[in-house]
């Protein structure tokens, strides 16, 4: 259940579920990940930041090199290996403005990579996806250790499928056991490259939110699957009234219209 775009609680408010019913969350936080990876697949992006090393080729003298993979930040980078010291630039220069992640870095210093023989390999090691909307939630509730996989928190303020963010580790939320004061959450640690680490009583716990449009179309698809596996995948629908009907399938429009400013188109 990774980097779902769509927390359970949420869909289960779209789709007119009751809330306190959990027979059916197995099912639902499939369709709900089902549902970010056409995201994904639509958008050719993804809408979550992940921790990396990843590399680019530079075939001709240039300053600068363009990644297939969106940047949101660098934290070291190296060329055939040998790591760059030079001051650069991340383009666009405008997408921190706009909230969006960079396609590129460009050596601002008046250098360049030369390639002789063969392409130069630059790697670079940072943060890739997308730009973080860190939400505070709440504070971690009882000290958890590097080992453990659950975390309190105070009850109600984090759902199931969410993406934490506590210090510098990333956290999937898989279950919840409700209580009082406190709710007792299944965690994956580690998860998007971060490393497990240990986070003491008052720490700030973040949640990871997608871009709006992004939320509301993993929601719409997932309720559009959700809506048609009990027709067992039928192509038509028999109405007393209307007689038969071809059901359509494949990607909603409203959800192409609110993925389309997303997509990230190449050559």
């Amino acid at each position: 259940m990774p980097n779902l775009y769509a927390a359970l609680d949420d869909f289960k408010v779209d789709i007119s579920f009751t809330a306190g019913d959990t027979s059916k969350d197995a099912a639902m936080l499939r369709w709900l990940e089902a549902a970010s990876r056409v995201v994904d697949g639509y958008t050719h992006r993804s809408f979550f930041p992940q921790l990396a090393t990843l590399a680019g080729y530079v075939n001709q003298a240039s300053d600068t090199v363009n990644f297939e993979d969106d940047l949101v930040s660098i934290t070291s980078w190296t060329s055939d290996g040998d790591a760059i010291s030079n001051p650069y630039d991340l383009l666009p220069l405008n997408s921190r403005l706009k909230g969006r992640p960079y396609q590129a870095v460009r050596l601002n210093d008046g250098t360049r990579f030369y390639p002789v023989t063969m392409p130069v390999r630059v790697e670079v090691t940072g943060v890739f996806g997308w730009p973080e909307d860190a939400r505070l939630t709440t504070a971690v509730a009882v000290q958890q250790e590097a080992a453990d996989v659950t975390l309190l928190v105070p009850t109600g303020t984090v759902p199931i499928g969410a993406l934490l963010k506590i210090g510098a580790e990333y956290q999937q939320v898989i279950g919840r056991t409700t209580g009082a004061p406190n709710d007792t959450l299944s965690v994956t640690r580690a998860v998007n490259g971060s490393v497990a680490a240990q986070h003491i009583v008052t720490v700030p716990v973040y949640r990871l939110r997608p871009p709006i449009d992004i939320e509301a179309a993993t929601i719409a698809h997932a309720s559009r699957i959700w809506k048609r596996r009990t027709s067992a995948w039928a192509n038509v629908s028999m109405n007393t009234e209307l007689g038969t009907m071809e059901l359509f399938k494949g990607l909603d429009a409203d959800v192409k219209l609110m993925l389309e400013q997303y997509v990230r188109y190449s050559v």
